[in-house]
């Protein structure tokens, strides 16, 4: 680059290095001595050194092991060989000698062949130009070493050493070379075993000089040591050669650059940066400088055309304020139609029956909220702090939520804040209502300095849902306490009566003050017991009394004055723990009538309170409640099932005095299983039919069974068992069997079957006719049997319940009949299932309107999902379902529907206006009709089920989405429009 192009810099005086001068006016600079060229010399200095260092050390460390482990495998290659041919049963038999312990070496044959044989081993000398070196009070010398075998070996045999060379080592004062001496003594020993009889008779020791590869070592050490220094040397003149070259453009790039920075523009701008064979990067540095002056020039004209747009603008300005003008009387208007907007959002908020308040990082309340709030706190709540307001007066609990809040503002990590936002309190207290809180984080883009995080709280006053809750649950209890007593009475009449005795006199008034906390302690011990069996039997209110006397005398056993005797009696006494039992006593009375506490031993339960306990229980509790408290309950009223057949066996001996017949006496076998006898009576009564044809029918005479080779007596079985869910009964005899023929005969003289047709049947078809009402195989009706309609009552019974009955019989072998019935269980519920009501409730919605509003549908099929959405019509009525199967009855209509039923359902002609008022009403008042009368045609379910007062919506266009719960569906299709009918299952 030649100076013309740079007037100022040629003018400037030289520089040496890349110092540039000090700027006018300006403190002159320390002189800083580090220049690049010496920093590039002296880093590339240290790492050749570094290199060549640890290249020379690895090389080093590579021929040490080399030499040691070549010396190694020379000695164990030598010692074995050796081995090998003196222990050869070859060589020992050529001596004369079978075995190796029999090998002489005093015999001048052998011991000449070892020594011939080592001396091929030990003919390796070392060479003369080993020395040894000393060190004689810190005086180094060098000697010639005696020239001595390069490997050396000594043989033992039979304890005796035959040959050793094993020379003398060197000792060398210097450690390190001492160390590196043993380092590369490497001995391999043999053992000299016999092969025929596996015995050791000696050993062979080989060995390689030491001092062979230790002067190899040292030789190696100095030729790396020369090339190290060769290596400095070249890498010192590669250096010099190489920076020249990159310093030299730097600095021709720097006077250049100091011309700009001394702010000579008028010739930069128009000369380029030309460098004498530049490396890239220098090159890199100078287009981009080069660039830089081009725009720089650039950005001078652009000034220029700026000065020129500027004064267009001006005028542009101008017209533009005339716009904003427009714009902002435009702007007024929407601040006023925003205003109108936010009074209408208030007061939706206001009259929403919720709270709503934000407050910021500082935890005070601000000063827009809702109405609700005055409503719940009573009082303005603007600038109160938070934490107070939900803290109830409770300090820990405030500094809680205030430290959890500040948190919550301080967290930006949204998965952080859904981990601290549940932390939060979800329930206070205010005075004596009950809220539930809601929080929710929110940005204010209305905060001065931009968007400001607010967290919003919603106020919900369930007061009213906390006191249902209760009373739900207080009934629960009560039912659960019921079924308790009356199943565990005799232990419940017990702890009744220990405690009205216990309550008389609950505390001595005479214990001395000595022997207070012991008297105490016995009190605690008796309170606590009462507790416990009255939680047993279900009292839970009176455990939880008596939990608080226990936490009283706690108390006092705690104090270190506590009260007296009398002081403790007297306070016992205001407890009035008496009227605690007679207000569960009160209860049960209501529950189950006053009988019950008549008799102290003697369960006196009216059968009517009980069945109305349990349509309660299952109307009211859960399944799963119902599941664990029925079973108990219904011991009380159920029986086994041999008890509805106990008055048989006494019924056949009367039977068979009457008809000169003998039977020997019989027990009922099995049936200790419990049952509603009320649900089997009619059927066990209609087996006296059966008993009775067997005794008049079925069993011979007495001198007709011996002349048939039977026992005089005659034998009826009757035998009951239950396996899984089905309950077998079987009623037998040994007597004359049915006469297949003679059913027919009167089958057919009866006008029941052809003759034809009778001769068709086989038996055990033929034997069904038994059951046929007015048919009977005995020929005269007397006041017990022969008139044919015994059977056919017992077939009527077992079908009703949902059983079956065979007959089997053998002439002159007897016949067994059989009746199968369905077992219910003491836990089984009613099956109620929604796919069960929805059917029969669609049929009654249709008869309903076809008689009442004269509208015709037709059925769509039952729909049956998991989660999703219920597509509503116009109108729908919701009437939620509790007790055997909970959730939510949905009637949903078309508008021409609704306004059709309306019509003929409300009385005289209606406006337009009056009829959406009367819609909802009707809607809802067809609702209880329809499920009303649906439960009560299917086997009294409304027993079973409690159904709530029905709510109707105008939900026109809208959807009821169902999380993970069933849903059945079914469409009924009309001229007018059509109608939904669903159940979700809760």
């Amino acid at each position: 680059m030649t100076a013309t192009n740079h007037p100022t810099a040629s003018a400037s005086p030289p520089t040496s290095g890349l110092h540039p001068p000090p700027a006018p006016g300006l403190a002159k600079p320390r002189k800083n001595r580090r220049t690049l060229r010496k920093r590039i010399v002296r880093n590339m200095h240290y790492l050749s050194f570094m290199n060549l260092l640890l290249f020379s050390l690895v090389l080093m460390a590579l021929f040490v092991g080399l030499f040691r482990t070549v010396s190694y495998s020379l000695s164990n290659y030598f010692a074995s060989s050796i081995a090998e041919d003196v222990t050869s049963p070859t060589i020992l038999h050529s001596f004369g000698a079978s075995t190796l312990s029999e090998l002489d070496p005093d015999d001048p044959a052998a011991n000449g062949w070892i020594l011939e044989r080592i001396e091929r081993v030990t003919k390796y000398e070392q060479a003369t130009w080993l020395y040894e070196v000393t060190n004689e009070d810190g005086r180094w010398g060098v000697e010639p070493k005696v020239m001595e075998d390069a490997i050396y070996v000594e043989l033992l045999l039979h304890g005796e050493t035959v040959y050793s060379n094993v020379p003398q080592m060197v000792r060398i004062q210097d450690e390190s070379v001492s160390k590196l001496i043993e380092y590369y003594k490497t001995e391999s020993v043999k053992p000299l075993v016999d092969e025929s009889t596996g015995e050791t008779h000696g050993t062979i020791k080989v060995g390689v000089n030491p001092l062979i590869p230790l002067a190899l070592t040292f030789v190696i050490a100095v030729v790396l040591f020369g090339l190290f220094l060769i290596g400095l040397l070249l890498s010192k003149l590669v250096i010099l050669l190489l920076t020249a070259p990159l310093i030299a453009p730097i600095a021709q790039l720097e006077q250049k650059v100091r011309a700009i920075a001394d702010d000579d523009y008028e010739s930069t701008l128009e000369a380029k940066i030309e460098l004498k064979r530049p490396l890239r990067e220098i090159e890199s540095l100078m287009n981009s400088t080069n660039r830089i002056m081009d725009k720089m020039k650039r950005y001078a004209d652009e000034q220029q055309r700026q000065k020129a747009t500027l004064e267009e603008q001006y005028d542009e300005l101008e017209a533009q304020h005339d716009e904003l003008t427009r714009s902002k009387r435009q702007l007024q208007e929407a601040q006023a139609l925003l205003t109108e907007r936010e009074r209408s959002v208030r007061n939706l908020l206001d009259n929403a029956k919720q709270g709503f308040l934000t407050f910021g990082p500082e935890l005070l309340v601000d000063e827009e909220y809702s109405r609700e709030c005055l409503r719940l706190y009573g009082e303005p709540i603007a600038g109160r702090p938070f934490p107070d307001m939900l803290a109830s007066g409770d300090e820990e609990q405030r500094r809680f939520i205030a430290s959890l809040l500040g948190k919550l503002f301080a967290e930006r990590d949204p998965a952080r804040r859904q981990v601290l936002l549940p932390l939060l309190p979800d329930e206070t207290t205010v005075g004596q209502k009950h809220v539930q809180v809601e929080y929710a984080m929110i940005a204010d883009r209305s905060a001065a300095g931009g968007a400001k995080e607010q967290c919003m709280v919603i106020l919900t006053d369930v007061t009213e849902k906390k006191l249902l809750q209760s009373r739900m649950e207080q009934e629960r209890n009560t039912l659960q306490m019921v079924v308790k007593v009356v199943v565990d009475y005799n232990q419940y009449a017990s702890l009744a009566r220990s405690f009205s005795e216990w309550c008389a006199a609950p505390f001595d008034a005479g214990v001395p003050d000595a022997e207070m906390k012991s008297a105490l302690f016995d009190l605690f011990r008796t309170v606590h017991t009462f507790k416990g069996s009255f939680a047993q039997i279900g009292m839970s209110r009176m455990a939880d009394r008596l939990h608080g006397v226990e936490s009283t005398i706690s108390a006092w056993s705690k104090r270190s004055d506590p009260p007296s005797a009398a002081e403790a009696a007297d306070r016992l006494r205001e407890l009035r723990m008496l009227s605690w039992l007679e207000e569960e006593q009160d209860v049960l009375r209501g529950v189950l009538g006053d009988a019950f506490f008549e008799q102290e031993h003697v369960l006196l339960v009216d059968r009517s309170k009980i069945m109305e306990l349990e349509r309660k229980m299952m109307a009211t509790l859960s399944p799963a409640d119902c599941s664990l408290l029925l079973p108990e309950l219904r011991k009380i009223r159920y029986k086994p099932f041999r008890e509805l057949l106990a008055s048989y066996p006494d019924y056949v001996l009367g039977l068979s005095e009457r008809f000169d017949k003998m039977v020997a006496p019989f027990d009922i076998e099995g049936g200790d299983f419990l049952v509603d006898g009320d649900a089997y009576l009619d059927l066990t009564r209609s087996l006296v039919h059966v008993f009775r044809n067997a005794v008049d029918h079925g069993l011979e005479g007495p001198d007709e069974r011996l002349a048939a080779g039977k026992p005089e007596y005659g034998r009826i079985r009757c035998a009951v068992s239950l396996e899984g869910d089905t309950i077998e009964l079987s009623v037998s005899d040994d007597g004359r069997g049915i006469d297949v023929g003679k059913l027919k005969r009167k089958a057919v003289e009866l006008g029941v079957l052809s003759g034809g047709e009778a001769d068709a049947l086989g038996d055990e078809e033929a034997m069904l006719l038994a059951f046929h009402g007015e048919l009977s195989s005995k020929d005269e009706v007397t006041e017990y049997s022969g008139r044919g309609v015994g059977l056919s009552a017992l077939r009527y019974e077992t079908e009703r319940l949902g059983g079956e009955v065979a007959v089997r019989s053998t002439v002159g072998g007897g016949t067994v009949f059989t009746v199968t019935l369905p077992y219910d269980s003491l836990s089984r519920l009613p099956d109620v299932t929604p796919a069960s009501l929805l059917l029969p409730i669609a049929e009654t919605a249709a008869a309903f309107f076809e008689s009442h509003a004269e509208l015709g549908f037709t059925f769509g099929d039952v729909r049956a999902e998991v989660g999703g959405k219920m597509a509503l019509r116009n109108f729908s009525t919701f009437m939620p379902v509790q007790g055997a199967c909970n959730g939510m009855f949905v009637l949903t209509m078309d508008e021409p529907t609704a306004d059709a039923l309306t019509e003929r359902l409300a009385y005289g002609e209606l406006t337009p206006e009056e009829k959406r008022l009367y819609t909802e009403d009707t809607l809802a008042e067809t609702a209880n009709i329809v499920f009303g009368n649906s439960l009560r045609a299917m086997d009294a379910l409304e027993a079973y089920l409690q159904i709530d007062p029905p709510i109707t919506v105008f939900t026109q266009g809208a959807s009821m989405k169902v999380a993970e719960s069933e849903m059945w569906s079914v469409d009924l299709l009309g001229t007018a429009g059509g109608v939904g009918i669903g159940f979700i299952k809760m």
